[in-house]
């Protein structure tokens, strides 16, 4: 999922440049660490993934309000983070995000030639940076949660295969929030729908 509603990317993972110095070239010219959304100042910043935000501080140049997205191991990306920076502000230390939540509005702080988001993915790499922590955030901007249809409570329909984003306590399929299906069993887990009724799903089973 895109961060920004309707802005696409105006800097691209591993583009060159004399601004970047990760794996410079024979020129000098480094690699563009992340994706940057050029916008103005005060866009909302939605959650591309599932997490717990933790606060980071990797260098000045990415401002004073840098945190990621860390999931918990064994939830879809749960071995590494995704990194924010240039931010005005930032979600409290700790607390868990779903996808397409609000998390910050973008700022112009730090090293920047105008006011824009940079977003990194951290593939296998939770808590420190360097230039051999970064990938390609593709996978990140390419995730989605569960499958939506507005004419449905809960947002799908029989026979879609769901991911689960949540978990209940209570055992039962139901929706969360926000319309997404939560079911209690591992986070990043899939099933088919066999039956809608009332705002809940149920599993298909053999």
């Amino acid at each position: 999922m895109y961060p920004i509603a309707g802005v696409g990317i105006s800097t691209p993972y591993g583009k060159r440049g004399s601004y970047w110095s990760c794996n410079e070239d024979s020129n000098g010219n480094g690699i563009h660490t992340g994706v940057d959304f050029a916008c103005a100042s005060g866009t909302d910043i939605k959650a591309p993934i599932a997490g717990q935000i933790r606060h980071r501080s990797y260098g000045s140049s990415f401002g004073n309000h840098q945190f990621a997205i860390s999931p918990d191991p064994g939830e879809p990306f749960g071995d590494g983070e995704v990194f924010f920076a240039h931010t005005t502000n930032r979600p409290q230390n700790g607390v868990y995000v779903k996808i397409g939540d609000y998390l910050a509005d973008v700022g112009a702080e730090g090293n920047v030639s105008g006011p824009h988001l940079h977003m990194e993915y951290h593939a296998d790499t939770k808590g420190k940076w360097s230039c051999s922590v970064v990938d390609d955030p593709q996978p990140v901007l390419d995730w989605q949660a569960a499958p939506t249809n507005p004419t449905n409570p809960n947002g799908v329909d029989i026979g879609d295969t769901v991911y689960v984003i949540a978990s209940s306590l209570n055992g039962r399929d139901e929706p969360s929030s926000d319309g997404d299906v939560v079911k209690a069993r591992p986070y990043g887990d899939r099933f088919v729908v066999a039956e809608v009724r009332d705002g809940w799903a149920k599993e298909q089973t053999s």
